[in-house]
């Protein structure tokens, strides 16, 4: 084992020991073991650029946020699921507009934490993502352009479309990015899938979006995108909608997308006839070209007999051939 897997399983073990703690209600003593598990993991260069670097080491993702940035000039940047603060490090350096993000993760928010120490503009708070934006949605930063990154989906807990609903009854200016999304059409874009109801697709935004609300998807395709290449969607009020497609880098969804999924299937369904269909012309290709020899040898063996019959035809014309047979006559 090297000393990266070492400290790996060291940070690790720290966390465990606080969890137990935590479960034990040593809530000081605990509060040790994370601090340490954080410390480790500062000091791992390989976890402080997870998933590639910032938004999943994807460059198309990095400009289109970028661009929305630009376009849309939004006073204030929300973003739930802080992880290792990678990204959020990211749009501290991209924007000097307050950025607020979340993470109820205790070892994750205390290295995030100190990671950003240096960077005033970011607020960090370990906290719930649907608390967390309700408690903001009281101050007078609803009645603001605030865009949105929602990345706190994580194993069996999916917050996301309760965060949707109090963004958008809440907020006055919303621009959302989801990540992790399905994107119809293109199944080079990996996303979450936690099971049935669970999954993030537009099936689960049934019931959010109201016809004020418009959807997009990156306009980028994923063969040229780079990193995890995962997989986002764009929700924001329909009078924010021409700036933001002014960027060039997103699509607005249409009926075809929400019908991708049933295409796609029929799509399947017949190209699979297809196969079967060209198997069997395969066979029958095959069969025809197996008479086709047959007939090739038969034809063979006529025109040998054939050839044999001339032959002997030409020696019982022949005179000499007579004389020899029948004898002189003399």
């Amino acid at each position: 084992m090297n000393n990266i897997e070492k400290s790996r399983d060291a940070a690790n073990s720290y966390a465990t020991l606080a969890e137990r703690l935590v479960q034990e209600g040593l809530f000081n003593e605990a509060e040790f073991g994370f601090e340490a598990a954080a410390a480790i993991d500062l000091t791992d260069a390989a976890l402080q650029s997870c998933w590639g670097g910032p938004f999943n080491g994807q460059i198309a993702r990095q400009d289109l946020v970028e661009k929305i940035i630009q376009a849309w000039s939004p006073d204030t940047v929300i973003e739930t699921g802080t992880f290792r603060g990678v990204t959020t490090e990211w749009f501290a350096k991209c924007t000097l507009v307050p950025i607020y993000s979340c993470e109820k993760n205790k070892r994750f928010f205390l290295q995030s934490r100190q990671r950003l120490a240096n960077f005033k503009n970011i607020h960090l708070v370990m906290q719930d993502s649907r608390d967390f934006i309700r408690d903001i949605a009281n101050t007078e930063v609803s009645k603001k352009k605030v865009l949105f990154y929602l990345d706190a989906h994580w194993e069996q807990d999916l917050p996301l479309r309760e965060e949707i609903s109090i963004i958008f009854q809440s907020f006055e200016y919303p621009c959302v990015i989801v990540d992790d999304f399905k994107i119809p059409f293109d199944s080079g874009y990996s996303f979450d899938d936690y099971g049935p109801g669970k999954t993030l697709s537009l099936e689960i935004l049934e019931g959010l979006l109201s016809p004020e609300i418009q959807v997009a998807f990156p306009s980028t395709a994923s063969n040229l995108d780079t990193g995890a290449c995962r997989g986002a969607v764009i929700l924001m009020r329909k009078d924010s909608s021409d700036v933001i497609a002014s960027t060039n880098m997103v699509r607005l969804a249409d009926f075809r997308d929400w019908c991708a999924d049933e295409r796609t299937q029929q799509i399947n369904e017949l190209t699979e006839m297809f196969k079967e269909a060209k198997y069997h012309a395969d066979e029958r290709m095959k069969q025809i070209n197996e008479l086709t020899e047959m007939f090739k040898e038969v034809k063979y063996h006529a025109d040998e007999r054939m050839k044999q019959i001339n032959e002997l035809t030409d020696l019982i014309k022949n005179k000499k051939f007579s004389r020899l047979w029948f004898g002189s006559g003399k």
